[in-house]
């Protein structure tokens, strides 16, 4: 069977790809699903059906991929929504989703100027709707660019045992093509995605992975440490020389 995941805009497709991953979704009846299945016109909620809350759902911004990348490993591996919004306000079609899945945890992706204030404070009134007396926490993860949210990403993800950081996966953090492979190789290994320049390892990526490669947690905790990390791409996306920064951090 053929199936077709998508609606009129990434919004809606982020949508139906966690609609479709979630154990409310409908099986289709005999005869549907053969062939090409055209997306409806515009998003519709999985129906009201009782079904577990998402431990964990991420909000990132929808105009740029870096922030969603970074989180995508993790995503991976809980089977967490990663729902997309605009920069200045909360998508409605993904208030609506959330409002449904009801979320334990809420993770926005990406400082003020990649998701504004306002669509935090919107995560928060939605989790005190469907959860009254203990709404859920809605934490930003976000630093002044993208190679240091991917890094405060990591740290918080293996801090809160949500991923390990036995295995890394270096990508490009200004090209995706080469990221989206390895996202879901990382996640399957339980994970994290670190972002870097193509010329040389971020300065705050190499910080982390020293850490964590002398078994630290990359937060003041002990873990297990980097005991494999994957760069991907050729050298026109990485370097050599920067995948040798990468093997001396984590020696």
């Amino acid at each position: 069977s053929v199936f077709r995941v998508g609606g009129p805009d990434r919004y809606t497709t982020a949508l139906m790809a966690a609609e479709v991953a979630r154990p409310w979704r409908v099986t289709p009846r005999d005869g549907e699903g053969e062939g090409a299945a055209e997306a409806p016109a515009a998003f519709a909620p999985p129906p009201a059906v009782e079904s577990p809350p998402v431990p964990l759902a991420f909000v990132a911004r929808g105009d740029d991929f870096a922030d969603a990348l970074a989180a995508a490993p993790i995503a991976y591996a809980h089977v967490a929504p990663v729902l997309l919004t605009t920069s200045e306000v909360l998508h409605p079609d993904t208030a609506l989703m959330l409002r449904q899945m009801r979320p334990e945890r809420i993770v926005v992706l990406g400082g003020e100027a990649s998701l504004a204030p306002e669509v935090e404070v919107r995560l928060a009134q939605i989790a005190a709707e469907y959860a009254p007396a203990a709404p859920t926490p809605v934490t930003r993860i976000g630093g002044p660019d993208r190679y240091h949210t991917a890094v405060l990403l990591a740290r918080w993800a293996h801090a809160e045992s949500f991923a390990s950081a036995e295995h890394a996966g270096i990508v490009s953090g200004r090209t995706f093509p080469d990221a989206l492979g390895a996202a879901a190789y990382v996640g399957s290994r339980g994970g994290l995605v670190i972002l870097t320049d193509p010329g040389t390892l971020d300065r705050r990526a190499a910080a982390w992975l020293a850490e964590v490669g002398a078994g630290g947690d990359g937060a003041g905790g002990e873990l297990h440490g980097v005991t494999r990390a994957t760069v991907f791409g050729g050298e026109s996306t990485i370097s050599g020389r920067a995948m040798h920064e990468v093997s001396r951090a984590i020696r």
